[in-house]
Order: C-alpha cells, then structure tokens, then sequence
C-alpha cells in the first residue's frame, strides 16, 4: 500500500471510527508492513491500550525532562576565555623626575595636614588582576593615613592606594602652594 492510500485509511477511520473498518486498516497495514509477534500475529490486542506507567520510577516532569535536551555547550568557558583576551588593559606609565619631585612635595604637605584628614583627588594605576597592565583609577576622599614606611595613603573610606602607584594628587590644601 502506498504512503496515500495510507493516510487515507488512516484518516478514514478516525473520522468514522467504526471498529471493523480500524481493525480492516490494523491488519492491512501491519501484516503487510511486516508489524508482526514472533508468533505471526498482529499488534491488535494491544494497539488502543494506553501506555503502562512505572511501578519504581514516577514520571519525570516536563520542565526536567526538557532540560535533558536542552544546549550543551562543548567548549564550557570559551567565550569568556575570547572576552578576557580581549579586554584593554594600558600600561604603567613611569613618572619623570620632575613629576616625582613634585608628588613628594605634595605628599610631604598632605603629611604635615594629617591631623586635618585633608580632601583630596588621587589618580592611580590600579594592577590588573588577570593580565598585565592595568588601569588608572581616579579617587576622591580625605586622607586618614599616610604611611611613608609601607608606602601606602589610606583614606577614610578604607580605600588604600600604594604611593609608588600614584600619578597625580590635588586638592584644596594644595591652593596657594607653589609645587
């Protein structure tokens, strides 16, 4: 029988539904498809049962059994992996001597204001953690400690900035001064 003359009969009897026009179609088909037992007989006792459930094992839930299918992705991290590499990071510039100098004369007067816990804007290089380089950070607050044997400026919000990474200070204790 051809795939047509299938579907026709197929539809035939679910439109009618008579038993002996189904039970015609069954055996047609299946007997001659070769849908047969061991024994030579059709699957006609069991065709319209339902489907027997499990005695161990209770149905799995749709939302579960849908997350067996869902998208594996093989190369797990990869895409982070491209985006690390590609993310910038500059350079450490180092200063030159006159901006040194000028760094450890402001230095020197946040410290002699330290009681004062003076305002001040600091731009600094902040090391990258996964890669070289890094970034430079610029940060406002009042110095709370400056410590020239650790080399590290502490404000008071708990922010600590090493010494040897700072590249400019300014702030209002700085008005008046020639630096």
């Amino acid at each position: 029988m051809k795939a047509a003359g299938k579907m026709r009969y197929r539809r035939a009897c679910h439109r009618r539904g008579s038993d002996e026009q189904c039970r015609f179609f069954r055996k047609k088909l299946f007997v001659k498809d070769g849908y047969t037992n061991a024994d030579g007989t059709t699957y006609d006792e069991i065709i319209g049962l339902p489907r027997p459930g499990l005695k161990f094992h209770p149905p799995m839930a749709r939302g579960k059994r849908a997350a067996q299918f869902a998208a594996f992705d093989a190369l797990a991290g990869y895409g982070e992996a491209i985006r690390e590499a590609g993310r910038e990071t500059e350079e450490k510039v180092e200063l030159s001597e006159d901006m040194g100098e000028m760094l450890d004369a402001r230095l020197a007067v946040i410290g002699s204001h330290i009681k004062e816990q003076p305002r001040v804007v600091v731009t600094y290089f902040l090391p990258d953690e996964r890669k070289a380089g890094g970034r430079y950070v610029t940060v406002s607050g009042k110095v709370k400690v400056l410590d020239g044997v650790k080399r590290v400026m502490v404000l008071t919000d708990g922010t600590r900035i090493p010494i040897g990474d700072v590249r400019m200070i300014e702030g209002e204790v700085f008005r008046g001064r020639v630096l």
